[in-house]
């Protein structure tokens, strides 16, 4: 035994029972097997009792120290229990002194072979769970079973992880200690320790609770043990693998990160049960999407690189293949070598035998009778993957089954998320109010002749915080890029023009070429009057309509016609360039604003339900829409809509920070400008179910949709400067109050560094049915 196993114990001889070796009890055992057998087993414990005596070579009655000279004595006792108790079951057994860690005799059978029996014990008695279980607790149990006729409350079972040195793999083995071969004695009297027993209360869940009890009632020092303990370790690796494994698939939370945190679970236990670690194990849950079948699972991580051309479609082609044929009639597929028969007849097989994958598998996986999924496996090992490697995966199947449901169910969920986040107007802030219009119009209907009306959704008294994050000159920008691409355009159909006037010397064609000329000239001096839509239809219809006519009627002329169009093809040609370069820069900044705008509607929900709703302009919109009526079961207050305030505020300096560092990977250069609108009082917003839509409902809250499709473009009052600029966020407010409170946030934001010291307090010019515009702007430290 390890020195650490001795110092264990010794620490805790003074709390133990004390103890001494005897072969009275199983003798007892035998001899009362005996009374109640006949035949072969009688036979077998007559001639068991007669060779423990004959080994024995003391007074049977007596008890001895320790085992030394006795080591064929006990394990042939250890041999004669395990079959007698056991038959042929698969066990290791263990017998030891009544109370230290010391062996007296260890068997294993055939399922154990094996493991090294010495390195077992060691673990057994110095693994850091057991020093409990085989001290205080057990010693318990045994009194227990001793003085009371009823199941002992303490647990008499354990699972231990067992380290294999050789491969470094760990098994599990259930232990349970059997005390029938212990006499346990008392310093109380038999009745005293069966009051004490029966006053304490074992309703208490807590074992620990339990024992503390125990130890002040009836101290272990009052006892004697005389026997030995036997020990049995069945190897449950398998099992607990699997109940394992189904535990936290059925624990985990729901979440694409989790999902993926549970995959490399399962297949640890894949490897874990095959114990071949050059398998590959793929887990393909079987989705639908419209009516189609798919086993392509966007949030998997397949073995194979992704980054492959050739593995992606390989991937794709076990994906055509699961859907198309093998959902069908979905079988075990077991290829230990991938012939030329199979190769030939599947491409996906062809296609893996040439990535020098051999042996291949396809496992089904049902849940309650249905094809929830399939489980791959592929080596380029062929002693890897075998029918028993096979028959040991089954026993992971139902956890398997459990989590191919779980995928389906978390895919079907986050279709479901992102259809009604993206594409409605019913947000999980909302629904409630949905659900509570359905259910009256039910209730209508049953109670009338099934024609109910559906009654309106709407809510009273909401806060509204509007923000937009526009592209400057987004519109003066794109008509610039046409007219440039356009620029280029005539300059290759005028020098097209002149090349078939100088072989025709049609007369058309110098007027043609006058009009070209006209338009670049117009364009050289006075591009800012050029509508890039007038030139582009000069062109097409004009232009381009001649000179498909032209090249019909003079074929001598019609390659040379056809090298024009050639080059200003609208894919391949050289006349878009302006315009690609400008529409991939835009699309860049506003895919980067709405990754931004997603995270303050995602934000915005964390302390308060409110709506978001996100428009699509040459920038971006939102509204945010929070009050009381959002969540009638909470109280609401001001700060909230102050939280929200600052959150949107951070947002917009974020956006403009990030757009900035953005530039250098664009090719046109793209300026964002910034505007808060604050309205302080609460409006009231409906459902407009022929819209589909939220909006405003009554006329004096109207008021707040006019001011702001207004004040993207407002000019401070007095001068012909716009508002809004880039690289600054504006405010634009009515009350004193307001600004109080803007101001405030800016202060703060700008003792961290993050606006600049130039706050401006601006009046604005008057617009349409809205007059006393007020405003803020700030600079932004982009940094």
């Amino acid at each position: 035994m390890k020195n650490e196993a001795k110092k264990k114990f010794i620490s805790s001889e003074k709390e133990i029972p004390s103890e001494s070796l005897s072969i009275k009890m199983v003798l007892e055992f035998l001899n009362n097997e005996l009374e109640k057998s006949d035949g072969p087993k009688a036979d077998f414990i007559q001639i068991a009792i007669m060779k423990i005596r004959k080994l024995a070579l003391f007074d049977h009655s007596k008890s001895l120290p320790d085992a030394k000279g006795y080591d064929l004595l006990f394990r042939y006792i250890n041999s004669s229990l395990s079959f007698l108790l056991h038959g042929n079951q698969q066990f290791i057994t263990i017998l030891a002194m009544p109370v230290s860690p010391q062996l007296i005799a260890m068997r294993s059978n055939d399922s154990a072979e094996d493991c090294d029996l010495d390195d077992f014990c060691i673990q057994l008695f110095i693994h850091d769970n057991l020093g409990h279980f085989l001290s205080v607790k057990q010693f318990y149990v045994a009194i227990w079973n001793k003085y009371m006729r009823t199941l002992c409350p303490l647990k008499n079972d354990l699972t231990l992880p067992v380290t294999d040195h050789e491969c470094g793999r760990k098994r599990f083995y259930n232990l349970k200690l059997d005390f029938r071969f212990i006499d346990v004695k008392c310093a109380f009297t038999d009745e005293t320790c069966v009051k004490i027993l029966n006053d304490i209360d074992f309703g208490l869940e807590n074992e620990d609770e339990i024992l503390k009890l125990l130890v002040t009632k009836l101290p272990l020092k009052n006892f004697s043990f005389d026997g030995f303990r036997r020990i049995e370790a069945n190897d449950i690796t398998d099992q607990y693998i699997l109940d394992n494994l189904e535990k936290q698939i059925i624990e985990a939370k729901s979440s694409p990160a989790q999902e993926l945190l549970i995959e490399s679970v399962v297949k640890k236990a894949l490897y874990d049960i095959s114990d071949r670690q050059d398998l590959v194990f793929n887990l393909m849950p079987m989705l639908l999407v419209n009516d189609k079948y798919t086993f392509e699972n966007p949030r998997a991580s397949p073995e194979l690189n992704k980054d492959s051309l050739d593995q992606r479609q390989l991937r794709n082609k076990i994906y055509q293949f699961l859907s198309a044929i093998y959902r069908l009639e979905p079988k075990r597929v077991f290829l230990r070598i991938i012939d030329d028969e199979f190769a030939d007849k599947y491409s996906y097989l062809k296609f893996l035998r040439d990535q020098n994958v051999n042996s291949y598998a396809l496992l089904p996986v049902f849940f309650r009778n249905s094809l929830v999924g399939v489980l791959e496996i592929y080596t380029n090992n062929i002693s890897s993957l075998s029918k028993d490697i096979l028959f040991k995966i089954e026993i992971l199947m139902p956890a398997l089954a459990i989590f191919f449901q779980q995928s389906i169910y978390l895919f079907e969920r986050d279709m479901e998320k992102i259809i009604w986040d993206n594409f409605t107007s019913i947000q999980p802030s909302v629904k409630w109010k949905f659900n509570e219009a359905a259910w009256q119009y039910i209730k209508s209907s049953e109670n009338s002749d099934g024609s109910g009306e559906m009654g309106t959704v709407g809510f009273d008294q909401v806060y509204p915080l509007y923000g937009a994050v526009d592209i400057k000159n987004s519109s003066v920008r794109r008509n610039e890029a046409l007219i440039n691409d356009l620029s280029v355009n005539l300059a290759l159909v005028l020098d097209t023009l002149k090349v078939l006037l100088s072989e025709t010397e049609f007369p058309l064609l110098k007027e043609k070429i006058f009009l070209c000329e006209n338009w670049l000239e117009k364009i050289n001096l006075e591009p800012e009057n050029v509508l890039g839509t007038e030139l582009e239809d000069f062109i097409e219809y004009d232009l381009n309509c001649f000179l498909r006519d032209f090249g019909r009627t003079n074929r001598d002329i019609a390659s040379c016609i056809q090298s024009y169009f050639d080059a200003v093809h609208e894919g391949t040609g050289k006349t878009g360039n302006h315009r690609k370069n400008l529409e991939y820069s835009m699309n860049a900044v506003i895919s980067l604003i709405n990754t931004h705008i997603e995270n303050i509607r995602v934000s915005a929900q964390k302390d308060y339900p409110c709506f978001f709703e996100k428009f699509r302009t040459d920038g971006v919109e939102y509204d945010i829409y929070i009050g009381q009526s959002m969540s009638p079961g909470r109280f609401f207050q001001h700060l909230y809509i102050q939280n929200l305030r600052l959150l949107q505020l951070s947002n917009m300096i974020s956006i403009a920070k990030d757009v900035y560092l953005l530039q250098e990977s664009l090719p046109v250069a793209i300026e964002t400008t910034q505007l808060i609108f604050v309205h302080s009082h609460y409006i009231d917003i409906l459902f407009r179910k022929d819209e589909r839509r939220f909006d405003v409902e009554g006329a004096y809250n109207i008021r707040y949709q006019i001011v702001k499709k207004r004040i993207d473009k407002v000019h401070i009052k007095d001068t012909s400067e716009r508002l809004t600029a880039p690289e600054k966020i504006a405010f634009v407010f009515f009350n004193q109050k307001d600004a109080e409170e803007l101001t405030m946030h800016i202060q703060f934001l700008q003792l961290q560094k993050l606006l600049k010291d130039d706050l401006e307090i601006l009046e604005l010019e008057s617009l349409q049915g809205v007059v006393g515009l007020k405003a803020l702007r700030v600079g932004i430290e982009l940094g």
